[in-house]
């Protein structure tokens, strides 16, 4: 069962939080941390791995992808 406020990873993150989407705000604070790889190939690579979590997330609670 797929929780109905948050049906896709694409809904959960570009969600608005106060005053931005969840997706700006996370790369905001990603731009904070120096880095050598290249800025779109990081971003890339992090929403991956955030989709990943919360895909994971949903089976461990028995949801369905």
């Amino acid at each position: 069962m797929v929780n109905p406020e948050y049906p896709t990873f694409e809904s959960w993150y570009n969600e608005t939080e106060i005053y931005s989407f969840r997706s700006d705000r996370f790369f905001e604070h990603l731009d904070l941390f120096d880095s050598t790889v290249c800025t779109a190939q990081r971003n890339e690579f992090i929403t991956n791995w955030m989709r990943a979590a919360f895909e994971s997330a949903r089976l461990e609670k028995g949801n369905s992808l």
